[in-house]
């Protein structure tokens, strides 16, 4: 689960955002980063780890703790999959 997540951060800190598509593609990894945060959620990871794998991996403390609020707290109710499908649904929105 973490590496998995790792790795996903390691897409987002490569994907392109010079182009529509680069920043659409950019959405959806962006959404699987948030997908992979409510996994680790649900499967007992505390947010601590979480929040030390996020940092460690290039995420700045202040975009984790938006990350670990939006799943932990007020995303609680909400499974990985929806999570997912409202990240990039909201990113998406932004770019438009």
């Amino acid at each position: 689960m973490i590496k998995t997540l790792v790795l996903s951060l390691s897409l987002l800190s490569f994907t392109p955002s010079l182009s529509s598509a680069g920043e659409i593609e950019s959405c959806f990894v962006f959404s699987y980063v948030f997908g992979e945060v409510a996994e680790a959620r649900d499967r007992g990871v505390p947010p601590e780890k979480v929040l030390e794998v996020l940092t460690e991996n290039g995420i700045s403390f202040e975009n984790a703790i938006e990350i670990l609020e939006s799943v932990y707290i007020s995303g609680s109710h909400f499974t990985a999959e929806e999570i997912k499908e409202m990240a990039v649904d909201f990113c998406i929105k932004g770019l438009v």
